[in-house]
Protein backbone atom coordinates (compact mmCIF):
# COMPACT_ATOMS: atom_id res chain seq x y z
CA UNK A 1 0.00 0.00 0.00
CA UNK A 2 1.50 3.31 -1.09
CA UNK A 3 2.11 5.87 1.65
CA UNK A 4 0.45 9.24 1.11
CA UNK A 5 2.29 12.47 1.95
CA UNK A 6 0.80 15.92 1.43
CA UNK A 7 2.99 18.84 0.35
CA UNK A 8 2.74 20.62 3.70
CA UNK A 9 4.13 17.56 5.46
CA UNK A 10 6.93 17.24 2.91
CA UNK A 11 7.92 20.87 3.43
CA UNK A 12 7.77 20.61 7.22
CA UNK A 13 9.79 17.39 7.44
CA UNK A 14 12.36 18.59 4.89
CA UNK A 15 12.76 21.86 6.81
CA UNK A 16 12.81 20.58 10.39
CA UNK A 17 13.53 16.87 9.96
CA UNK A 18 16.71 14.90 10.77
CA UNK A 19 19.94 16.60 9.71
CA UNK A 20 21.56 13.39 8.50
CA UNK A 21 18.74 12.80 6.06
CA UNK A 22 17.99 16.28 4.78
CA UNK A 23 21.28 18.13 5.23
CA UNK A 24 22.43 21.20 7.15
CA UNK A 25 19.68 22.59 9.37
CA UNK A 26 20.59 26.28 8.95
CA UNK A 27 20.74 25.94 5.18
CA UNK A 28 17.25 24.43 5.07
CA UNK A 29 15.72 27.35 6.97
CA UNK A 30 16.20 29.70 4.02
CA UNK A 31 15.00 27.32 1.29
CA UNK A 32 11.69 27.97 -0.47
CA UNK A 33 8.84 25.46 -0.33
CA UNK A 34 9.53 24.17 -3.82
CA UNK A 35 13.17 23.41 -2.98
CA UNK A 36 12.15 21.73 0.28
CA UNK A 37 9.60 19.56 -1.51
CA UNK A 38 12.21 18.53 -4.07
CA UNK A 39 14.67 17.67 -1.31
CA UNK A 40 12.09 15.50 0.45
CA UNK A 41 11.15 13.72 -2.77
CA UNK A 42 14.81 13.03 -3.53
CA UNK A 43 15.45 11.54 -0.07
CA UNK A 44 12.22 9.57 -0.25
CA UNK A 45 13.10 8.14 -3.65
CA UNK A 46 16.68 7.21 -2.72
CA UNK A 47 16.16 5.46 0.62
CA UNK A 48 13.45 6.74 2.93
CA UNK A 49 10.39 5.49 1.06
CA UNK A 50 11.63 1.91 0.71
CA UNK A 51 12.72 1.78 4.38
CA UNK A 52 9.32 2.89 5.72
CA UNK A 53 7.41 0.63 3.33
CA UNK A 54 9.45 -2.40 4.44
CA UNK A 55 9.03 -1.59 8.14
CA UNK A 56 6.24 -3.09 10.23
CA UNK A 57 4.19 -1.33 12.90
CA UNK A 58 6.10 -1.23 16.16
CA UNK A 59 4.76 -3.45 18.92
CA UNK A 60 6.58 -1.48 21.59
CA UNK A 61 4.69 0.40 24.25
CA UNK A 62 3.66 3.87 23.06
CA UNK A 63 5.14 5.42 26.18
CA UNK A 64 8.53 3.84 25.53
CA UNK A 65 8.47 5.13 21.95
CA UNK A 66 7.61 8.62 23.10
CA UNK A 67 10.46 8.59 25.63
CA UNK A 68 12.94 8.37 22.73
CA UNK A 69 11.91 11.86 21.64
CA UNK A 70 12.85 15.28 22.96
CA UNK A 71 10.20 17.33 24.82
CA UNK A 72 9.73 19.51 21.74
CA UNK A 73 9.23 16.46 19.49
CA UNK A 74 7.02 14.47 21.87
CA UNK A 75 4.23 17.06 21.72
CA UNK A 76 3.53 15.86 18.16
CA UNK A 77 3.47 12.19 19.13
CA UNK A 78 -0.04 10.79 18.62
CA UNK A 79 -0.90 7.55 20.42
CA UNK A 80 -3.79 6.89 18.05
CA UNK A 81 -1.51 6.66 15.01
CA UNK A 82 0.79 3.82 13.98
CA UNK A 83 4.54 4.04 14.53
CA UNK A 84 7.30 2.39 12.53
CA UNK A 85 10.89 1.97 13.68
CA UNK A 86 13.59 1.39 11.07
CA UNK A 87 17.28 1.91 10.37
CA UNK A 88 19.13 3.41 7.40
CA UNK A 89 22.61 2.85 6.01
CA UNK A 90 25.58 1.26 7.69
CA UNK A 91 25.92 3.96 10.38
CA UNK A 92 23.18 2.58 12.58
CA UNK A 93 20.87 5.54 12.03
CA UNK A 94 17.53 4.86 13.69
CA UNK A 95 14.26 6.58 12.86
CA UNK A 96 10.68 6.62 14.03
CA UNK A 97 7.89 7.36 11.54
CA UNK A 98 4.33 8.22 12.51
CA UNK A 99 1.53 7.31 10.08
CA UNK A 100 -2.20 7.95 10.21
CA UNK A 101 -3.98 4.78 9.05
CA UNK A 102 -7.64 4.51 8.13
CA UNK A 103 -9.71 1.93 10.00
CA UNK A 104 -10.14 -0.18 6.88
CA UNK A 105 -6.36 -0.02 6.26
CA UNK A 106 -7.03 1.41 2.82
CA UNK A 107 -4.74 4.39 3.23
CA UNK A 108 -1.61 5.31 5.19
CA UNK A 109 -0.46 8.92 5.52
CA UNK A 110 2.93 9.99 6.85
CA UNK A 111 2.56 12.72 9.51
CA UNK A 112 5.87 12.80 11.41
CA UNK A 113 9.45 11.58 11.12
CA UNK A 114 12.05 11.64 13.92
CA UNK A 115 15.60 10.42 14.31
CA UNK A 116 16.08 8.29 17.42
CA UNK A 117 19.75 7.35 16.99
CA UNK A 118 21.77 7.31 20.22
CA UNK A 119 24.17 9.79 18.65
CA UNK A 120 21.82 12.25 17.01
CA UNK A 121 24.25 15.09 16.39
CA UNK A 122 27.96 15.69 16.04
CA UNK A 123 27.50 18.27 18.74
CA UNK A 124 27.13 16.10 21.84
CA UNK A 125 25.72 17.27 25.19
CA UNK A 126 29.08 17.03 26.96
CA UNK A 127 30.76 19.02 24.19
CA UNK A 128 28.01 21.62 24.28
CA UNK A 129 28.25 21.89 28.07
CA UNK A 130 32.01 22.38 27.89
CA UNK A 131 31.62 25.06 25.22
CA UNK A 132 28.85 26.88 27.08
CA UNK A 133 30.80 26.73 30.35
CA UNK A 134 33.78 28.32 28.60
CA UNK A 135 31.56 31.06 27.16
CA UNK A 136 29.97 31.67 30.55
CA UNK A 137 33.33 32.15 32.23
CA UNK A 138 34.40 34.51 29.45
CA UNK A 139 31.22 36.54 29.96
CA UNK A 140 31.86 36.62 33.72
CA UNK A 141 35.41 37.86 33.10
CA UNK A 142 34.20 40.71 30.90
CA UNK A 143 31.46 41.56 33.40
CA UNK A 144 34.01 41.77 36.22
CA UNK A 145 36.36 43.91 34.12
CA UNK A 146 33.72 46.45 33.16
CA UNK A 147 32.14 46.64 36.60
CA UNK A 148 35.53 47.34 38.19
CA UNK A 149 36.52 49.82 35.48
CA UNK A 150 33.20 51.63 35.78
CA UNK A 151 33.43 51.70 39.59
CA UNK A 152 36.91 53.27 39.67
CA UNK A 153 36.02 55.81 36.99
CA UNK A 154 32.96 56.81 39.00
CA UNK A 155 35.12 57.12 42.13
CA UNK A 156 37.59 59.33 40.24
CA UNK A 157 34.72 61.38 38.79
CA UNK A 158 33.15 61.99 42.21
CA UNK A 159 36.52 62.69 43.84
CA UNK A 160 37.45 65.32 41.28
CA UNK A 161 33.93 66.76 41.44
CA UNK A 162 34.01 67.12 45.23
CA UNK A 163 37.52 68.58 45.13
CA UNK A 164 36.54 71.13 42.46
CA UNK A 165 33.48 72.16 44.46
CA UNK A 166 35.47 72.64 47.69
CA UNK A 167 38.25 74.58 45.97
CA UNK A 168 35.72 76.74 44.13
CA UNK A 169 34.03 77.62 47.41
CA UNK A 170 37.38 78.50 48.97
CA UNK A 171 38.46 80.54 45.93
CA UNK A 172 35.25 82.58 46.06
CA UNK A 173 35.49 83.26 49.77
CA UNK A 174 36.32 86.93 50.51
CA UNK A 175 37.53 85.97 53.98
CA UNK A 176 40.15 83.62 52.54
CA UNK A 177 41.28 86.27 50.05
CA UNK A 178 41.63 88.82 52.83
CA UNK A 179 43.55 86.32 54.95
CA UNK A 180 45.96 84.87 52.35
CA UNK A 181 45.93 87.38 49.57
CA UNK A 182 45.05 87.40 45.89
CA UNK A 183 47.97 85.15 44.92
CA UNK A 184 46.56 82.22 46.83
CA UNK A 185 43.07 82.86 45.49
CA UNK A 186 44.46 83.01 41.96
CA UNK A 187 46.29 79.73 42.49
CA UNK A 188 43.13 78.07 43.74
CA UNK A 189 41.22 79.41 40.74
CA UNK A 190 43.85 77.98 38.39
CA UNK A 191 43.63 74.60 40.11
CA UNK A 192 39.83 74.66 39.88
CA UNK A 193 40.02 75.50 36.18
CA UNK A 194 42.61 72.78 35.53
CA UNK A 195 40.61 70.13 37.38
CA UNK A 196 37.41 71.19 35.60
CA UNK A 197 39.14 70.98 32.22
CA UNK A 198 40.61 67.58 33.13
CA UNK A 199 37.21 66.31 34.19
CA UNK A 200 35.66 67.54 30.95
CA UNK A 201 38.47 66.02 28.88
CA UNK A 202 38.37 62.62 30.58
CA UNK A 203 34.55 62.59 30.57
CA UNK A 204 34.66 60.18 33.51
CA UNK A 205 30.96 60.42 34.33
CA UNK A 206 29.73 59.30 30.91
CA UNK A 207 32.51 56.74 30.53
CA UNK A 208 31.73 55.18 33.90
CA UNK A 209 28.10 54.77 32.79
CA UNK A 210 29.27 53.04 29.60
CA UNK A 211 31.51 50.65 31.52
CA UNK A 212 28.81 49.86 34.07
CA UNK A 213 26.26 49.27 31.29
CA UNK A 214 28.70 46.90 29.58
CA UNK A 215 29.26 45.11 32.90
CA UNK A 216 25.51 44.64 33.34
CA UNK A 217 25.18 43.32 29.78
CA UNK A 218 27.95 40.76 30.19
CA UNK A 219 26.63 39.76 33.62
CA UNK A 220 23.16 39.20 32.21
CA UNK A 221 24.59 37.07 29.39
CA UNK A 222 26.60 34.99 31.91
CA UNK A 223 23.37 34.26 33.83
CA UNK A 224 21.53 33.35 30.62
CA UNK A 225 24.29 30.91 29.65
CA UNK A 226 24.15 29.42 33.15
CA UNK A 227 20.41 28.82 32.67
CA UNK A 228 21.12 27.04 29.38
CA UNK A 229 23.77 24.88 31.09
CA UNK A 230 21.23 23.86 33.76
CA UNK A 231 18.71 23.14 31.01
CA UNK A 232 21.25 20.95 29.20
CA UNK A 233 21.96 18.98 32.37
CA UNK A 234 18.31 18.36 33.24
CA UNK A 235 16.53 17.92 29.90
CA UNK A 236 17.08 16.33 26.49
CA UNK A 237 17.52 18.93 23.77
CA UNK A 238 17.14 18.32 20.05
CA UNK A 239 20.25 18.91 17.86
CA UNK A 240 18.47 21.77 16.10
CA UNK A 241 17.81 23.48 19.44
CA UNK A 242 21.43 22.90 20.46
CA UNK A 243 22.59 24.80 17.39
CA UNK A 244 20.12 27.60 18.16
CA UNK A 245 21.51 27.90 21.69
CA UNK A 246 25.11 28.14 20.47
CA UNK A 247 24.24 30.59 17.67
CA UNK A 248 22.23 32.78 20.07
CA UNK A 249 25.10 32.94 22.58
CA UNK A 250 27.67 33.78 19.88
CA UNK A 251 25.45 36.49 18.39
CA UNK A 252 24.89 38.09 21.80
CA UNK A 253 28.61 38.00 22.59
CA UNK A 254 29.44 39.62 19.25
CA UNK A 255 26.83 42.33 19.85
CA UNK A 256 28.19 43.03 23.35
CA UNK A 257 31.76 43.23 22.05
CA UNK A 258 30.68 45.86 19.52
CA UNK A 259 28.84 47.80 22.24
CA UNK A 260 31.49 47.54 24.99
CA UNK A 261 34.41 49.98 25.41
CA UNK A 262 37.90 48.80 24.50
CA UNK A 263 39.85 46.97 27.22
CA UNK A 264 43.56 46.12 27.17
CA UNK A 265 44.74 42.47 27.20
CA UNK A 266 46.48 42.91 30.58
CA UNK A 267 43.21 43.76 32.32
CA UNK A 268 41.54 40.75 30.74
CA UNK A 269 44.27 38.38 31.91
CA UNK A 270 44.18 39.85 35.41
CA UNK A 271 40.40 39.49 35.61
CA UNK A 272 40.71 35.93 34.32
CA UNK A 273 43.20 35.08 37.06
CA UNK A 274 40.91 36.59 39.70
CA UNK A 275 37.93 34.61 38.44
CA UNK A 276 39.88 31.34 38.35
CA UNK A 277 41.09 31.98 41.89
CA UNK A 278 37.49 32.53 43.03
CA UNK A 279 36.41 29.26 41.39
CA UNK A 280 39.27 27.39 43.09
CA UNK A 281 38.36 28.86 46.48
CA UNK A 282 34.69 27.97 45.95
CA UNK A 283 35.62 24.42 44.91
CA UNK A 284 37.81 24.08 48.03
CA UNK A 285 34.96 25.24 50.27
CA UNK A 286 32.54 22.75 48.68
CA UNK A 287 35.09 19.95 49.17
CA UNK A 288 35.50 20.85 52.86
CA UNK A 289 31.73 20.94 53.37
CA UNK A 290 31.33 17.55 51.68
CA UNK A 291 34.15 16.11 53.80
CA UNK A 292 32.68 17.38 57.07
CA UNK A 293 29.23 16.10 56.11
CA UNK A 294 30.57 12.62 55.49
Amino acid sequence: MEIQIDNDTKVRIAKYGPNRLFGDYKERQILEEKALTQRFDEVWRKQLGAAINQATPSQANKKSLKMQLTPAESQYFDDSQEHYQFTLGNEGLRFLAQLRVKKDKSQRTLTQLWETSPRRSRLQPDELLAGLTKKQREAQIWSDIYYRSGFWRRVAYLTIGVLVSLLAILASSPYLGHLYGERVIGTLSLIVGALTALQTFLDLGRRSEKYEAAGKGWGKLAREIEEQIIRMKTTQIAPEDQLKIVDDVIQKMNALQDFSPTIGPRKYEKAKENLEQKHQEASGERTQIAGSAS
